[in-house]
Formats: C-alpha cells, sequence, structure tokens
C-alpha cells in the first residue's frame, strides 16, 4: 500500500509539472505529444516540440498560434505551403540544420530568423497532405 502511495504521488508531480510547462500544455491541450530534439547549430540546445503521429511543430509556434492568436515565422512557413509548395527550408528563408531526437533519429529542421523551428519533412508534405493530418486538426479554431 505504501509503494502505491508513493507511485501515485510521483506521478501526481509529473503530472502537474507537465500542466505548468507552457510548451508541454500546449501539446497536451491540441492532441499532441511533448517531443524534443537536440540541436548544435547555432548552438547546443535542446528545442521542444509537438508531435502529431509523424508531423513535429515547434511548441513556441503552437503557443504563440493558440495562445496569442499570432504566428511565428516557422507557422507562417507551413501555413503557406496551401499556396505554395516547399521543396527545402531555403525556399521559406530559413537555415536547414541537424537534430537528433532521444533515439537518436536524425531530423533536418528548418530555423527561421526568430529563432523558430519546423521540420524540413514537415513542411515539404504541406499542411494539407495526409502526413500533417493530426497537425492540420490541431491547428483549427
Amino acid at each position: 500500500m505504501q509503494k502505491f502511495l508513493v507511485l501515485a504521488l510521483v506521478l501526481f508531480s509529473v503530472q502537474s509539472f507537465a500542466q505548468r510547462n507552457p510548451q508541454i500544455r500546449v501539446c497536451n491541450v491540441t492532441g499532441g505529444k511533448f517531443w524534443s530534439l537536440k540541436i548544435s547549430q547555432p548552438k547546443n540546445d535542446i528545442v521542444g516540440f509537438c508531435r502529431f503521429d509523424r508531423a513535429l511543430m515547434g511548441s513556441i509556434s503552437m503557443m504563440d498560434y493558440i495562445y496569442k492568436k499570432t504566428n511565428t515565422l516557422a507557422m507562417k512557413a507551413l501555413l503557406s505551403t496551401r499556396e505554395q509548395k516547399v521543396e527545402s527550408c531555403f525556399d521559406v528563408y530559413s537555415r536547414r540544420i541537424l537534430s537528433v531526437d532521444t533515439k537518436g533519429i536524425e531530423r533536418h529542421l528548418c530555423l527561421f530568423a526568430d529563432y523558430t523551428f519546423v521540420p524540413e519533412q514537415t513542411l515539404i508534405e504541406g499542411i494539407d497532405s495526409p502526413f500533417n493530418r493530426q497537425l492540420h486538426q490541431a491547428l483549427l479554431p
């Protein structure tokens, strides 16, 4: 019984932390899962993302879009894929950098001037593609 109580308290404290962290909370609220990627350019950093099946979107961009009703450069680039096809980060005036997730999987990210991110594959697929279906649904009002 005592072990169960300790386990319950640990789980409750982890859940409480997640709800206080706005990056994790926005992912939960929109039906995604928080995911972090390590980058080494332009500096060593760990960047937060909301993961929707295979698609990822920077959690800062998600927070601005959902809570502030504003668009970061990364979100503008993603939404622009309705009108224009994107073949690389360069098509949306961003820098292409490499990231690694906790499982060691490498992904190319598009880094924008406002220090927001979107994976290159998410942009190439476009907001209306089946690849981005869950992300698209999360962005609907």
